[in-house]
């Protein structure tokens, strides 16, 4: 597994391989104790994996039946104990992986607004029961965020507005704390550049939180770079924003011919040629 994770960048083919090899050695170490809850969470974990490189492939398919099972084995944990908190996490996990998948592979929304809005419910309950868990805060201002973006869609205005308010509000909140984690200052600055209702974006405020997040060493990380474009481009300065999408997408590594191209990339490359055209618009 372990293998797997770090070839999954370079050879997803190799790692698919190596997490489906994984895989059959750990549902007969369940098998033989399934009660064994290291076994299960052995188990989740390589479904998930292995249906996030799946729909890296393309086989949304496969990747589907990876996520439900792995969410079946944690609600069935979690039914047998409502008190595991380790049990609830894992669920929370899981769930926000499949409505991801949902929502931006297969543009199922009702499936993807289910999936949300049940993680959605179990970390209330996580958070009221420790409000000081930032990293909980900070899970529940992604999935509220995306909750908006499904009501949106579907016309519901006035409750998607209230929810990206929410957590826009829980990200800030996260990422203004002393001793606050790039990926949480990351969070904060993707929310305030790409949140629905687009009225409620904040580009100008998001891009000191963008340029911290790269500071604080997510300077190699495609995502970060891109949102910080993005801040650029909100606040018109399409040749920084055309600068750094192209430093963005010079850190993934080059797609063979035939093969699909993954879907961040495909994201930092259509943003990258509509800064270029503004640019151009501009005269810059």
């Amino acid at each position: 597994m372990k293998l797997a994770d770090i070839e999954r960048a370079a050879n997803i083919a190799d790692s698919l391989t190596k997490y489906a090899s994984s895989l059959e050695t750990a549902d007969a170490i369940l098998a033989a104790d399934p009660n064994s809850t290291r076994a299960r969470n052995l188990v989740t974990a390589l479904l998930n994996k292995l249906a996030f490189s799946k729909a890296g492939t393309g086989d949304l398919k496969g990747a589907l039946l990876d996520f439900q099972r792995a969410s079946d084995l944690d609600f069935a944990a979690v039914n047998a104990d409502p008190n595991n908190e380790k049990a609830r996490s894992d669920l929370v996990v899981t769930l926000k992986n499949l409505a991801d998948l949902y929502y931006y592979e297969m543009n199922s929304y009702p499936e993807a607004l289910r999936s949300y809005r049940k993680a959605a419910e179990l970390l209330e309950i996580q958070t009221r029961a420790d409000p000081g868990n930032i990293v909980w805060q900070q899970n529940l201002s992604e999935i509220v965020t995306d909750i908006a973006s499904i009501l949106l869609s579907n016309g519901q205005k006035q409750e998607a507005r209230t929810q990206a308010q929410r957590g826009l509000q829980l990200a800030k909140g996260v990422a203004d704390r002393p001793g606050a984690t790039g990926d949480q200052i990351y969070n904060y600055a993707w929310l305030a550049v790409t949140v629905d209702p687009e009225e409620l974006r904040d580009p100008a405020g998001a891009l000191p939180y963008a340029t911290k997040a790269i500071e604080k060493g997510k300077g190699d990380d495609p995502l970060c770079l891109h949102v910080l474009a993005l801040a650029y481009a909100g606040t018109h300065d399409y040749r920084r924003a055309v600068d750094t999408e192209e430093k963005a997408l010079a850190l993934f590594a080059p797609v063979a011919p035939g093969k699909p191209v993954p879907r961040n990339r495909g994201i930092i490359e259509r943003a990258l040629e509509g800064f270029r055209k503004q640019l151009a618009k501009s005269g810059g």
